[in-house]
């Protein structure tokens, strides 16, 4: 894991605000119904994890080289590589755009695109506290990864294209290259309506993305653009 505690800390208020906007929306579309906190699909209040109240949240942007943004290290071309690309066209940098306000500035106007987006941070939110060793959603003492921790990020990044595949070919991309399904809420993804694989989509990109800011440092934060798009 390539992140400090501050950083990490960081991250989950990030997420505890955001679900803390998404949750007050919520609030206010069931301001008839008596208990309202007590319902099943209420959104977790979070405000332990923001001591000193909601974290500002902001869009920025910052250039990456194309050698970090496809993952490969300078020093491992060949000189046949370096000259080639020094005589492209293709930029040398690409501009990421980062956006912590994404669907929650403003908050979604209905009730199940909100708790849609709930679900997503929920994940990443959750993901990235397992990450770090904790058991239960709060501010880490410590990083101490899991054992399991290089086989979960892998996992989301197949998931994430699983379910992409169930939306584009219905699975049948993936089943002519051989990879393998899984269950979704108790039901194999191949079998989740399109509508709901959709929001299996949005939570797996969101782990995806905390493990691919987790492991690497070239990323700045789960929020930028490039880390919630599913390549081909």
């Amino acid at each position: 894991m390539a992140r400090t505690l501050g950083e990490i800390h960081a991250v989950i208020q990030r997420y505890a605000t955001r679900l803390g906007r998404l949750r007050e929306t919520l609030r206010r579309h069931m301001h008839d119904v008596d208990h309202s906190d007590d319902v099943p699909f209420m959104i977790p209040d979070l405000t332990e994890l923001l001591p000193d109240g909601p974290i500002p949240l902001s869009r920025w942007t910052f250039q990456m080289s194309a050698e970090e943004y496809g993952g490969v290290q300078s020093e491992s071309k060949t000189d046949s590589e370096a000259v080639a690309e020094a005589n492209s066209d293709i930029p040398s940098t690409v501009e990421i755009i980062v956006d912590e306000t994404h669907d929650v500035d403003p908050v979604p106007s209905a009730i199940l695109p909100i708790l849609r987006r709930a679900r997503a941070d929920w994940s990443g939110l959750t993901w990235l506290c397992w990450a770090v060793g904790l058991q239960r959603v709060a501010l880490p003492q410590s990083s101490i990864p899991p054992a399991a921790f290089g086989h979960a990020a892998a996992m989301t990044m197949e998931r994430t294209w699983r379910c992409r595949d169930k939306l584009q070919t219905s699975g049948l991309l993936a089943l002519t290259k051989g990879i393998a399904g899984f269950d979704w809420e108790g039901t194999p993804i191949d079998l989740v309506p399109s509508a709901f694989a959709d929001v299996a989509l949005d939570e797996y990109l969101e782990a995806r993305a905390v493990f691919s800011w987790l492991c690497d440092t070239a990323n700045r934060s789960p929020w930028q653009d490039d880390l919630r798009t599913v390549d081909e």
